[in-house]
C-alpha cells in the first residue's frame, strides 16, 4: 500500500431486529487497520474528515478516500 486509506460504509444487522451503522475504516502504510463505528452517516462523515486532517498534519499529500484519490492540499484545509 502505498497511499493511506479512509473508507466509509454501511453495515446491516438483522438479529436480533434490524440495525445500521456506518463504519470508518483508515488503513496507513505498514500499521495495523483502524475501525469506529456509528448510528448516523452525519457522525461517520465528520470522523472520516477529522481523519483526514489528521493524515494531513503527519505528512501525507494523497489519500485514497473512499475508492477515489485525493490531494489533501486542495480537499482539507
Amino acid at each position: 500500500m502505498k497511499y493511506p486509506r479512509v473508507d466509509v460504509f454501511k453495515r446491516i444487522k438483522h438479529i436480533p431486529t434490524y440495525q445500521e451503522f456506518f463504519i470508518v475504516d483508515t488503513m496507513r502504510p505498514n500499521r495495523p487497520k483502524y475501525s469506529k463505528c456509528w448510528k448516523t452517516k452525519q457522525q461517520a462523515d465528520a470522523y472520516a474528515r477529522r481523519e483526514l486532517a489528521f493524515l494531513k498534519k503527519e505528512g501525507y499529500e494523497k489519500v485514497v478516500y473512499n475508492s477515489m484519490m485525493i490531494d489533501l492540499s486542495k480537499f482539507i484545509r
